[in-house]
């Protein structure tokens, strides 16, 4: 399986607040303590396609758990009546005989099914199996305890021998034949370990990276665990112990983790993660940052990871999740959020946390005799990534497949046969471009001109109308295309440090490993004249004639075309608002910015909504919603209190600020005037 790209975290947690309540209680003066946006700019600085946050679970479903499993996208939990419920990939739930859903003691998902444990020693598979090697033997019985990964699994039975079936690429459920009796298993993606009831550790399968090769100094163990590529000891004394793949850090166990009591490993092709419980009941999690775990989450008895997203069951029975949560693993949630937005020059995209796509702005084009239109194919889900050209749009789905829609005079829509392992994507004007996981660049349309000799491999990729721009792991860029093209004959000769790339029409804006910001090319409107102290930036953006940067406290400054070209004259796309904050990702499009906010679902459209600007705010539905969702008057911080965050709000936008929220009184200038009327409502607004 294909492993696509990394995803920021979305939360779940029992009894939460709505999303849009959590987001706003951590505001104050400066903004700087706001754990969220902090994991939100963490996100986009390691370049990660999609941050959200939390979730509400459904908690009629989710009381009174006793155990919990996991598996690679979906989680499981047992109930104290022995009863078994799933949420997550609906075939990962299915099962024809309701009777496989009780006397269950331990339940363990691998991909697309689940394999139960019943209180007699029989299993039972839940789900569709890929492969039919994973269905369990007709004569197992007599199990103990059973553990899987991906596509195969291990059975410890009461006699302490195992037993495996599965998929035997790497030997891996070939039992060596000389094995001592066992106390425990698990699976790595296709390697086996298990503990000894010596308290040795034995492996056997892919040893690739070393995942099966126990360390020598490893004294006996409690406990093991196995990643995709990587495996886990729990010492006798508490201490964690991993080797093996090494690719996300997922074996650099934290110096301060401290003594533990239970350890897991991602499940899947890309669970790159260690989970460790600690003695004390709170959480640690190290490699891929993903599942980073929500704060205050304490009380926890067990742990399991997935792939890209973990579950902790809490001692009053709550079970909590966070990470990837495209199917549901991560709970039920209260609303679909906007997570990542791609715009061409009139339409945009929005990538919604269910791994769905909704698109606005112009439905149609007609360009040379030959129209295409923004609609959403029929089915479209899964998607992990979204990209825009100037009249066409591309998404990229969780098996590296890509499919495009829109304008196709040029076959800038016409996927090759073929095409897989896509992690991201970018379009032009008439070529779509595309980088695969291994960093390689490949495209289409008429106009597309492939990559030139080193200028891969490539860990991010953009265009201009003409060109396609990669950041190679170094921090040098390459750009290539049409030889009149400005982006590529202008650029500079010394970047060597750079993070990002974002093209507009003909220019180009790259954000450095320090956070300054550089532009060049086609200048007629000022877009590629960085201004002179502009702070730092964590995100880069370009509309066709402007440019765009998101800075670490959630700002936004834009400069360059200021009135539009086939729009309204007063479109004031490079005039950011002084009300303006906690952005979490930008883009550009003809005559406007386009910024996600943390705003609410103004339009009950289930959608929590995007913000324009163009002549106001509007959300992505294109409907107009005064003053940002119509806020209370004077809880500008909409915490339900008038109170020193709404008075440190003003303070911020203190002097001239004509249409601000913060301008109370409606004077054009924020002042002590507006603090007078702030005091007068200090206190509940309800």
């Amino acid at each position: 399986m294909t492993k696509r790209p990394h995803q920021p975290s979305a939360v779940s947690r029992p009894h939460a607040e709505p999303p849009r309540r959590l987001a706003r209680l951590a505001l104050s003066a400066a903004f700087a303590s706001m754990s969220l946006l902090g994991a939100t700019r963490a996100c986009l600085a390691e370049q990660r396609l999609i941050c959200w946050g939390f979730q509400v679970f459904d908690q009629d479903l989710m009381r009174n758990a006793v155990s919990i499993g996991v598996g690679s996208f979906h989680s499981m939990a047992l109930r104290a009546d022995g009863s078994l419920v799933s949420w997550g990939i609906p075939d990962a739930t299915f099962t024809s005989d309701p009777r496989d859903r009780t006397h269950v003691r331990q339940a363990v998902g691998g991909y697309f099914h689940t394999i139960a444990l019943h209180d007699d020693g029989t299993v039972s598979l839940l789900g569709i199996p890929s492969i039919s090697e994973i269905r369990p033997p007709s004569d197992l019985s007599h199990v103990r305890s059973i553990s899987g990964n991906t596509y195969h699994w291990m059975a410890v039975l009461d006699d302490d021998t195992v037993r495996a079936f599965g998929s035997n690429s790497s030997q891996q459920v070939t039992v060596p034949s000389d094995l001592p009796p066992v106390r425990a298993s698990d699976c790595g993606y296709s390697h086996s370990i298990v503990l000894l009831q010596s308290g040795a550790i034995r492996a056997w399968g892919s040893n690739t990276r070393g995942q099966c090769t126990v360390p020598a100094t490893l004294g006996m163990a409690t406990q093991v665990a196995a990643g995709p590529t990587h495996s886990l000891a729990l010492g006798v004394d508490g201490l964690v112990t991993a080797w093996g793949g090494n690719t996300m850090g997922e074996c650099n166990v934290p110096v301060t983790l401290g003594p533990c009591k239970q350890i897991s490993g991602g499940r899947g092709s890309g669970g790159n993660a260690s989970l460790a419980l600690r003695v004390d009941g709170t959480v640690a999690c190290w490699g891929d940052v993903q599942p980073v775990p929500p704060d205050g989450l304490v009380n926890v008895v067990q742990v399991a990871a997935g792939e890209d997203f973990a579950v902790a069951l809490q001692a009053t029975g709550n079970v909590v999740a966070w990470g990837w949560s495209a199917n549901g693993q991560c709970g039920v949630g209260n609303g679909r959020r906007a997570v990542q937005v791609a715009t061409g020059v009139r339409h945009g995209l929005s990538l919604l946390e269910d791994g769905t796509v909704a698109a606005w702005g112009a439905n149609s084009v007609m360009v040379g005799g030959r129209s295409g239109s923004v609609e959403v194919p029929t089915g479209l889900t899964d998607v992990v990534r979204v990209a825009a050209g100037t009249y066409h749009s591309i998404a990229v789905r969780r098996d590296g497949s890509v499919v495009c829609w829109g304008l196709n005079t040029d076959k800038q829509c016409n996927v090759p046969a073929g095409t897989a392992g896509v992690v991201s994507a970018a379009g032009g004007d008439r070529h779509t471009a595309v980088m695969r996981t291994d960093g390689s660049v490949t495209g289409w349309g008429n106009s597309y001109v492939p990559a030139p000799g080193g200028a891969t491999p490539a860990i991010s990729i953009a265009c201009t109308n003409s060109s396609t721009m990669v950041v190679r792991p170094s921090g040098a860029i390459a750009i290539w295309g049409r030889a009149s093209s400005a982006s590529e004959s202008m650029r500079p000769g010394d970047l060597t440090d750079a993070t990002q790339l974002a093209g507009g029409s003909d220019h180009v804006v790259a954000l450095r490993s320090t956070g300054q910001v550089l532009s060049w090319g086609s200048n007629a409107r000022g877009q590629a004249t960085t201004p002179a102290g502009l702070p730092a930036a964590t995100q880069v953006a370009a509309g066709p004639r402007h440019s765009i940067a998101l800075h670490a406290d959630g700002r936004v400054s834009a400069w360059g075309d200021n009135k539009g070209e086939s729009l309204a004259a007063d479109s004031m796309q490079s005039t950011v608002p002084g009300w303006v904050r906690n952005v979490t990702f930008v883009a550009g499009m003809e005559a406007q910015t386009v910024l996600l906010m943390d705003v609410s679902d103004c339009d009950a459209d289930g959608i929590e909504d995007s913000w324009t600007i163009q002549r106001g705010v509007w959300d992505m539905n294109r409907n107009w919603v005064p003053d940002s969702c119509e806020r209370t008057f004077g809880d500008l911080d909409m915490t339900g209190v008038i109170d020193l965050g709404d008075i440190a709000l003003i303070m911020m936008d203190f002097g001239p600020c004509a249409g601000c929220p913060t301008d109370l009184d409606g004077n054009g200038v924020v002042d002590m005037g507006d603090v007078s009327l702030l005091l007068v409502a200090f206190g509940p607004t309800a």
